[in-house]
């Protein structure tokens, strides 16, 4: 199962990159400033053992992208932050990530608690966030309906 997730993140990461890459106007690509992908993951708290890996697959991809001379000659740069499988803390990263760090995208968090709090953030912050939970209400907009499928979801909350 731990290959499994180890997989999944890392082809998730490469998509990620190459497809905010594909995007950026060409004054972007033209610097040779590194591409931020953030991470929010639990590396500690009781969803330590799940999101420990999500950190080491990041580092492990962002190395590999970058031994192999980057995305368009860009380094990337994976910024991880442990939520502590705490919701507030969550929301503290993923604003740090887009005010601070000013990422281009963001990958977890590996909790649908956590997911649910950040979700409204990525939304109107308009940076994209790769939630990698449970559940699909994370994607979902309000008013749910929790025994259908959600019908109305979020622009930016993948």
């Amino acid at each position: 199962m731990k290959s499994l997730r180890f997989s999944l993140i890392t082809v998730v990461l490469v998509c990620l990159a190459l497809v905010v890459s594909s995007v950026l106007p060409g004054n972007i690509l033209a610097a040779p400033s590194p591409y931020k992908i953030g991470v929010i993951t639990s590396v500690t708290g009781f969803m330590g053992p799940m999101g420990s890996g999500a950190r080491d697959a990041a580092q492990f991809v962002a190395e590999i992208v970058n031994k192999q001379g980057g995305i368009n000659g860009h380094p990337l740069e994976v910024i991880v932050y442990d939520d502590g499988s705490d919701p507030s803390k969550g929301v503290m990263a993923l604003k740090k990530l887009i005010d601070e760090d000013q990422v281009l995208a963001v990958v977890g968090p590996v909790s649908t608690g956590i997911a649910l709090a950040c979700a409204p953030i990525a939304e109107k912050s308009e940076v994209p966030i790769l939630t990698q939970n449970s559940s699909s209400w994370s994607v979902a907009l309000k008013p749910w309906n929790i025994p259908k499928p959600p019908t109305k979801i979020r622009k930016w909350v993948f």
